[in-house]
């Protein structure tokens, strides 16, 4: 919403300067005694034609709000610290709420459509079931958000031999079960609708590839994408921002006074900079950046379902 306003904002700006412009090259071609006839006239035109452009801005500026509020922005959002367990985390429930906050503040998110998953609510059962509720119940222009924070691992692609790796890249639940990727490869093909997006983040160990997603995404190459001819386009846009390369591990750290998730941590702090706004592009990088100025060895990712501009397409969550 947030771009389609500041757009209609600049046409609206250009066709006020057109007005005034209009105007003077109407005053400039008259000669001494027609400007003096005629100045009241020509300052009525200017304001008139002023009026009907800002009735018309009004009118541009409901639609694009009424659009907005047709449809639905919803999250789901999974913190597991496994606490009491040899693999405890500190991090991931404040990386639950840092998420939800942005959300709320930032992209018109309300409190009732983002659900939390927090440790001993997030088994494996109710994280599948919460991910495909999610996806499956959006229809045509809705904007949906998932994220993980939790442990992640990888396997060997024993049953479907579809990684360039041959690794499956898996989350652990709170119930110490797996989630392989080509499950939720899976509920991405079956059930996201056409002109559904869906952001998702995962801060989690060996989380590059968690998706399985087509389109891979690199701001420091001339050639900055790579495509992985064994995916399909999404159905919908999904949005993937994932903690590390597939063979990296993600790690929580001490920072403000409490734990939390780096790349959680990176990317709140980027989005909460001035007006938020910015390309996915500009997002990765400075995410980045971040992690090199803190001498963190992790590199996020970025990949999406369908191709996109990563130069000029704006952080849309």
């Amino acid at each position: 919403m947030e771009a389609e306003i500041e757009q209609l904002e600049s046409w609206y700006q250009k066709q006020l300067e057109n007005i005034r412009k209009h105007a003077e090259n109407m005053y400039a071609k008259m000669s001494a005694r027609q400007k003096k006839q005629n100045q009241v006239s020509i300052g009525n035109w200017v304001r008139t034609q002023s009026q009907h452009l800002a009735n018309y801005r009004e009118q541009c500026l409901l639609s694009i709000k009424s659009k907005w509020m047709k449809s639905d922005k919803k999250a789901v959002l999974v913190g597991i610290n496994y606490t009491g367990t040899q693999n405890e985390l500190k991090g991931c429930v404040n990386d639950v709420y840092k998420i939800r906050d942005l959300l709320v503040s930032r992209f018109d998110y309300r409190h009732e459509n983002i659900k939390l998953l927090l440790d001993n609510e997030a088994t494996r059962a109710n994280i599948l079931g919460e991910f495909t509720n999610l996806v499956q119940n959006a229809q045509e222009g809705d904007h949906i958000c998932f994220t993980f924070s939790g442990h992640g691992y990888f396997q060997s692609d024993l049953y479907s031999p579809d990684e360039n790796d041959g690794k499956d890249e898996v989350i652990v639940s709170v119930d110490n079960l797996a989630i392989v990727d080509d499950e939720f490869k899976e509920i991405l093909q079956k059930r996201l609708k056409n002109k559904v997006t869906m952001f998702a983040m995962f801060d989690s160990c060996h989380s590059g590839s968690i998706l399985d997603l087509r389109y891979q995404y690199f701001h420091d190459k001339e050639n900055n994408e790579k495509i992985d001819p064994r995916s399909l386009d999404t159905p919908g846009q999904v949005i993937l921002l994932s903690g590390c390369k597939d063979n990296q591990t993600s790690i929580d750290a001490y920072i403000g006074n409490k734990f939390d998730g780096v790349l959680t941590w990176a990317f709140v702090e980027t989005l909460s900079i001035g007006d938020g706004k910015g390309t996915w592009d500009g997002l990765l990088k400075q995410i980045r950046k971040i992690m090199t100025d803190n001498k963190m060895e992790q590199i996020p990712q970025l990949s999406s379902g369908r191709h996109m501009n990563v130069l000029t397409e704006q952080v849309m969550l």
